[in-house]
């Protein structure tokens, strides 16, 4: 049923919510796993190249990347991608979607103008529901990173399993209050 139905798509949809590319001033970037060496995970590596893109094409002042260990080599490689390293702000203590959210917010109230979250399909609904929780006025901005797996159908058992952790920690999340 993983591999040959369109299961884990319809699944990173309902977790990505509306796909209306909102713009802003601020985009606020959860930092997404590293590797066990400390380099850039896929999913840190796409928020990083869709958090330079958004930056270049849809006129945003300021990135914020959240996320101790990970924030800084993102915004080494958002630098790296042409985005001015003065627009790049990180948050460096956080361990996790919650802290990213509570921790980040001094660096945006530094930063005035519409708060937009770009974050993993998958981790969108979760992401959103933490940083409304914690006082942010944030439009949530998906981009396909589990739908970008699913469409091979080699890769669906891996995006299964993205998508169960990710279901567990909503509930976990629910369950704590934090959303």
């Amino acid at each position: 049923m993983v591999t040959v139905t369109p299961l884990t798509s319809w699944w990173a949809r309902k977790l990505a919510g509306d796909w209306d590319d909102p713009k802003g001033d601020v985009l606020i970037v959860p930092a997404g796993p590293a590797l066990a060496d400390g380099t850039l995970g896929s999913s840190a590596y796409w928020r990083s190249v869709y958090a330079a893109r958004c930056y270049q094409q849809d006129g945003f002042r300021h990135v914020i990347v959240t996320g101790a260990g990970k924030s800084a080599a993102m915004r080494d490689f958002i630098v790296y991608l042409g985005v001015p390293r003065e627009a790049v702000q990180i948050e460096t203590r956080s361990d996790g979607t919650r802290e990213s959210a509570l921790l980040s917010r001094t660096l945006a109230a530094q930063t005035p103008g519409r708060e937009v979250l770009l974050t993993s399909d998958y981790h969108t609904f979760r992401a959103y529901r933490t940083f409304r929780k914690a006082g942010f006025d944030v439009t949530p901005r998906p981009f396909p990173d589990a739908l970008k797996l699913s469409t091979c159908w080699l890769c669906r058992w891996q995006v299964f399993v993205t998508l169960s952790e990710e279901s567990a920690k909503i509930a976990y999340y629910y369950a704590r209050g934090w959303i």
